[in-house]
C-alpha cells in the first residue's frame, strides 16, 4: 500500500505508521539480556586497593586468585575482582612507583578478564568486553557460537579453562591452534603517602584491636549489599522502621550472614525527606577525637558521621540480647544467639518439633520460639525483649559517600542470545539472592543494510502508538 502510493506519488495518510521491511539482515526477534548492576565507589584513597578485600590467598600470578573465586561459591562469583585483592609474590608486571607492601611480596587486584581472539582471529568488541566478575566472564565464554559449544561452570578454576581452550600467553597475544584465547589483566595496588585518604575511618573498616596494634576488617554495608539503597525508605512492611529492616537483613539466612559480627555491618537510614534530603544527624557525638585515636581510626574526621547515596546517617549495630537474661548472651553474630538460646530451648521436655531452634532461623521463627519458652518456664516476663543496641558510623571529609549501586534490570535486545521475556530475564538474574557487579558496557557497531541505504523517506524515529498492528514487525507495530 505505501510502496504503491509512493511509487506513483499517491498521498500518504500522515495519521498512520507504515512499515517497510529492509531486507533479511534486519533484526526479527527481540529477546532480553541482564544488567546486573553498577557500583560507583569513591575514590581520594590513599590506596588503590583499600576497599578490596584481602582473600587471604599468595601466589605468583593471578591464578591462585582465581582458583580461590572459583571455589568460594555464589558470593564469590559475583563479587567485582576489584573488590578482591591478593599477596602477589611475583614481578610479572612493573612495579609501581609506590607499590603496596605485603607479606609475600606487593598487594595486587585483578581488574578484569576477556576473550582476546577466536581461532586467531581477533574478538569483535562484544566478544572481547571485559567482564568484572568471573561468573560474567564464565558466561560470555558459554555464550559464544550461540552457546552450543562450551559449558563451563562457575566452579572451574582458569587450568580448567585452559584444558579445554588451550593453554594461555597470559598477555592476550592469540596461541596457534587455539579456539578461543583469554586473558586476565591485573595490576599492583598503589599506596601513595602523599594521598589522603579514609582507608582507616570507621566508614570503611572496623577496628577489633587498638591504636597500637590494629586489627582492621571491612565494613559491610547491608543496605545497598541487600536492598540497593537506604533503608526506612516509607515503603511497607517497614516504613521508616530501619532497624527492624537490618535485623532481619542480617537473620536471612539466604544473605549470609549469621557468621558476621554485627559491629562489622552497617546500613544507611533514609532522611525523612527522602533520598538526597537532610539526615536525621549532622554531628557524631561520639566521634570525638579522642575515641578516634584511641580505637585506632586515623583518617576519621572528628564528629563528622558517615552518609550515604542518599544522604543518609550509616548505623551499626553492637552486641545483641534477648530473653531478659534467660539465656545468657550478649553475642556478637546471629549464629552464636541462635546456639545461645536453642541450648536453652532445645532440652525443653516434651517440646514440641516446630518449637525446637534450627541453624537456620530468622528473627521472627527465633521470636515466636523464645516467647513459646519463657511462657512454658512460667517467667515473670514473657516477652521476648531483644536488645539491639546500635550507633552513628564515624565517618571522613575525604569520603563523601560510600560505594552506590544502580539496581539490577534487564534490557531489550535484537537477536535470540537472551531471555524470550523480561520476566524471565529479571528472575534469573535479578532474585532477592543476586550480588552485585559491574557492567562496564558494550559498544555495538551498526551498519546501513544495502537494500536500505539510499531510502530518500525513512520512518519516524519515535513510535508512539502501543497497540500492535503487525507480526511481521520487530517492534510489532
Amino acid at each position: 500500500y505505501y510502496s504503491d502510493n509512493y511509487t506513483n506519488n499517491i498521498p500518504q495518510d500522515t495519521n498512520k505508521i507504515y512499515w517497510i521491511p529492509c531486507d533479511e539482515d534486519c533484526p526479527t526477534i527481540i529477546t532480553w539480556s541482564c544488567v546486573t548492576g553498577t557500583t560507583v565507589v569513591p575514590g581520594n584513597s590513599s590506596d588503590t586497593c583499600g576497599l578490596a578485600i584481602d582473600t587471604g590467598t599468595g601466589g605468583l600470578s593471578f591464578t591462585p586468585q582465581i582458583e580461590h573465586i572459583a571455589y568460594g561459591g555464589y558470593n564469590l562469583w559475583n563479587t567485582q575482582f576489584e573488590g578482591l585483592k591478593w599477596d602477589c609474590g611475583s614481578q610479572q608486571n612493573p612495579l609501581p612507583t609506590n607499590p603496596c607492601p605485603a607479606q609475600i611480596g606487593h598487594w595486587a587486584k585483578i581488574l578484569g578478564c576477556r576473550i582476546t581472539h577466536i581461532t586467531g582471529t581477533q574478538a569483535t568488541v562484544s566478544q572481547g568486553t571485559i567482564q568484572t566478575t568471573w561468573a560474567d566472564f564464565i558466561d560470555q565464554i558459554n555464550g559464544l557460537q550461540g552457546g552450543s559449544v562450551y559449558n563451563f561452570s562457575y566452579g572451574d578454576r582458569w587450568q580448567d579453562l585452559e584444558a579445554i581452550l588451550g593453554s594461555q600467553s597470559y598477555d592476550g597475544s592469540p596461541v596457534p591452534g587455539n579456539s578461543v584465547d583469554i586473558e586476565c589483566i591485573w595490576e599492583y595496588c598503589v599506596c601513595n603517602p602523599n594521598t589522603p585518604g579514609c582507608d582507616l575511618c570507621m566508614s570503611n573498616v572496623w577496628n577489633y584491636g587498638v591504636a597500637t596494634i590494629p586489627n582492621y576488617v571491612p565494613m559491610v554495608d547491608i543496605s545497598t549489599m541487600f536492598y540497593g539503597g537506604a533503608l526506612g525508605d516509607g515503603t511497607l512492611p517497614y516504613t521508616f522502621n530501619d532497624r527492624a529492616q537490618a535485623v532481619d537483613i542480617v537473620t536471612n539466612p539466604a544473605n549470609g550472614l549469621f557468621n558476621t559480627n554485627f559491629t562489622e555491618m552497617k546500613w544507611e537510614k533514609m532522611p525523612l525527606t527522602g533520598p538526597g534530603g537532610t539526615p536525621y544527624d549532622l554531628i557524631a557525638q561520639g566521634c570525638t577525637q579522642a575515641t578516634l585515636t584511641n580505637l585506632g581510626y586515623p583518617d576519621c574526621t572528628p564528629l563528622l558521621p558517615d552518609f550515604g547515596a542518599d544522604n543518609g546517617n550509616y548505623r551499626k549495630f553492637t552486641q545483641w540480647d534477648v530473653g531478659n537474661g534467660n539465656f545468657g548472651g550478649p553475642w556478637t553474630n546471629w549464629a552464636d544467639l541462635i546456639n545461645g538460646v536453642a541450648s536453652y530451648i532445645n532440652v525443653t521436655p516434651g517440646i514440641p518439633n516446630n518449637m525446637l531452634v534450627t541453624s537456620s532461623d530468622s528473627y521472627s521463627e527465633l521470636d515466636t520460639k523464645i516467647f513459646w519458652y519463657l511462657v512454658e518456664i512460667g517467667a515473670p516476663n514473657t516477652n521476648p525483649n531483644w536488645g539491639t543496641p546500635n550507633a552513628l558510623v564515624c565517618g571522613c571529609s575525604g569520603q563523601t559517600t560510600t560505594p552506590s549501586y544502580e539496581p539490577c534490570n534487564c534490557v531489550p535486545i535484537n537477536g535470540p542470545g537472551g531471555y524470550p521475556t523480561s520476566a524471565m530475564c529479571e528472575e534469573v538474574c535479578c532474585s532477592a539472592e543476586t550480588s552485585w557487579s559491574c557492567n562496564t558496557g558494550t559498544t555495538i557497531v551498526w551498519e546501513d543494510s544495502q537494500n536500505c541505504a539510499n531510502r530518500i523517506i525513512h520512518l519516524p524515529n519515535v513510535f508512539a502508538t502501543t497497540n500492535s498492528t503487525s507480526n511481521n514487525s520487530p517492534l510489532g507495530y
